[in-house]
Formats: C-alpha cells, structure tokens, sequence
C-alpha cells in the first residue's frame, strides 16, 4: 500500500467526522441533517471497518464496528441518501414508519452475522452479498435521481427563479456516487476473479470511498432550504387538467388578460416572483394559472417569466449603446449576471454583451 493512503484514510475520516458535527449541530433536529449525517457516517464505519487493519496503528484501534463478520454497513448507504433526496425535494413521506421500511435489509443484513460462523467468512464479501450490494445500492441511487429530475421539473413550474432550489449539485453528488459504485463492482469483480492483486485493488476501493466523503463533505455546504406551495406531480401536462373546469375558449381569454398584465404591471421585475404571486394578481387558483401557462403558453412558469425578462432587457439594449448589464439583469428581474446571460443566449442566441454590440454596429451603420 502507497505511503500517502493511509494518511488519506484518515483525513476522510475526520472530514466526515467534521461535516456529521456542523449537521449534528446546526440542522436543529431537521431530518434532512440527520438522514445526511447517518449517510456520512455508515460510509465512515465502511471506511474505518476497511482501512484500520491495514494501517500503521496500535492493535486497540483494528476493531470493526458493526461489521463484525461481513461487511454489512454499506448496505446503509442507498436507504439513508435515498431518504436524503426525498427531504431535500420536499417529497419526504411523512410516515416515519414507511421510511423505517427502507432499512429493512441493511439492518436484517447486519442482524445475519450472528448466526454466521467465523470460519465461513472470507477477506472479501461473498460473491452473492457483494453482487446483492451493488443491485441495492445502484437502484437507490436511480430512485433518488429520479426524484431529482422531478424536483427540478416542478420547480420550474412554480418558481421565477430557481438557482437556489435546482439541486444541480446533488445530481453531481449521486453521479459521483454512482460512479464510485461502478468503479468498486468492477474492482471488486476483478478482484474475484484474480485479475489484480487483493491489496492494491482494495487500496483502490478505499481511496475511492474517501473521495466520496470528500465530495459529500463539500456539496452538502451548498444544500438550500426549499418551501414548496404544491405537490409534485408527474403526470402528463397534457393529461393533468383533463378534469379542470377550464375549457378552452376560458383559457384562451386568460391568456390574453395574463399576457396584457405582465406588459402592464411587469410583475416579472420582481426576482422573488412566484406562481402564486401570480395566481393572486390574476385572480386565479395556482393550478388554473398554471393550466393557463403551459396549455396556452407551451411551457412552464419559470420559461414564461424569463422569456418577458428577456424581452424587456433586449428591448433596453436595442435602444442604448451603453449599459450596465450586471445592473440590467437586476433591474431585469435576475438574481445575478450569470442567470441573466445563461437565460439571455438560450432565448436569443448570443450573450448580452454580444447582443449589446450587434444592436450598436446597426445603429451606426
């Protein structure tokens, strides 16, 4: 094993030691904490069960924890960021007794040892344990995926601005994860079938393991807190307003009334603007609204603010040959400059400055 591993064991050790803390306390008891703290710390008993009897420390430290026969905590890693996820997306189940359910063969797993003996157990999982872990493991992080992309899609129908609330960086962290998991089957297989040597390759596994805790150290810095109004749904568009009480000739005059308020009153300015902000100068419920937006419109809330933002900083621009394009994203309604570029080029083609300096070469000319 290299000089440096050992020295890296360790520092992910205390890093997810250090992380688990600032949650313990500053998340006040909220479940998001707690869920990202059992997480962290199922990935550190693996790390520690794994790491200590190969490390240069007294013989009182190499003791397992949990894992006293098998390798039985990362069974504990999908469930716990699984339930992450769904606190994270405000999609958590509020019966604490279902979610309890999700451990059910994490814990029967680590329950198992008792009745295995000690001769049976070999240096790595048996091939069926190991193969079992992976399929459990992998499909977690499909299903918190999964729940990602479908908070990303509802918020998009609720809110103006979404930069705070879009998650990109928990996609990140489960793709990362992902990845770890795919590198350590494939490890582990060649492992099993004696294509590498066991040390090196397990060295491998570690190392990677404590990369991960790294990265789940950093990213959950950055987690938002996130009030939805609505509940998520995954239907159709098409299909979702079958049963709504607005027909189309209805719904086609509340888009002519919701496009005459949004020119007139520019409620769009506002950066904070949500569907129900909206609802309510419009006088509608937040589901006729948002009928009205993607039935007549053809997209969701957040396309349809920005698309009058753009409109309105574009039109500024036409007129002026010089401007502050951090103070017009503001004044725009955007929370920041690179917001306002990122909407800007893919509604027009060309970033604001370049947008800026076509429109200027065609007055002059």
């Amino acid at each position: 094993m290299s000089a440096f591993l050992p020295g890296i064991y360790l520092a992910a050790l205390l890093h997810g030691a250090f992380i688990v803390s600032l949650l313990i306390k500053n998340g006040r008891g909220q479940a998001s904490s707690i869920l990202l703290s059992c997480f962290i710390g199922a990935m550190m008993i693996s790390l520690w069960n794994i790491s200590m009897p190969s490390l240069d420390v007294p013989d009182s430290l190499k003791f397992r924890i949990l894992d006293l026969k098998i390798y039985a905590t990362p069974f504990f890693w999908g469930p716990f960021l699984y339930l992450y996820v769904l606190h994270m997306t405000g999609q958590q189940n509020h019966n604490k007794k279902k979610d309890l359910l999700h451990l059910t063969v994490p814990v029967a797993v680590t329950l198992s040892q008792v009745f295995i003996e000690e001769r049976s157990v070999i240096p790595s999982l048996p091939a069926f344990l190991l193969n079992a872990f992976y399929i459990h493991a992998g499909c977690y992080a499909a299903f918190a995926y999964r729940r990602v992309l479908s908070h990303q899609k509802r918020v998009q129908n609720t809110f103006s601005q979404i930069d705070r609330i879009h998650l990109n960086w928990l996609k990140r962290l489960l793709a990362i994860f992902a990845i770890t998991l795919l590198i350590d089957f494939l490890v582990a297989q060649a492992i099993t079938y004696r294509l590498v040597e066991y040390g090196p390759a397990l060295g491998l596994i570690v190392l990677l393991e404590s990369a991960t805790i790294f990265a789940i150290g950093y990213f959950s810095l950055q987690q938002p807190q996130i009030l939805f109004p609505e509940k998520p749904s995954d239907k159709d568009p098409k299909k979702k307003y079958d049963n709504s009480a607005l027909d189309d000739p209805l719904s086609k005059q509340l888009a002519e009334q919701l496009e005459t308020l949004m020119k007139t009153v520019q409620p769009y300015k506002r950066n904070d603007l949500k569907l129900a902000d909206l609802a309510d100068l419009m006088d509608l419920s937040n589901h006729h609204l948002s009928q009205v937006i993607n039935e007549q419109m053809g997209c969701n809330f957040y396309e349809f603010v920005n698309q009058y933002r753009i409109e309105y900083a574009a039109g500024l621009m036409r007129n002026c040959d010089q401007i502050n394009i951090t103070r017009l994203a503001f004044d725009a309604g955007f929370n920041n400059r690179v917001s306002f570029t990122n909407a800007f080029k893919k509604q027009t083609g060309l970033t604001p400055s370049a947008y800026l300096k076509n429109n200027t070469f065609k007055r002059a000319s």
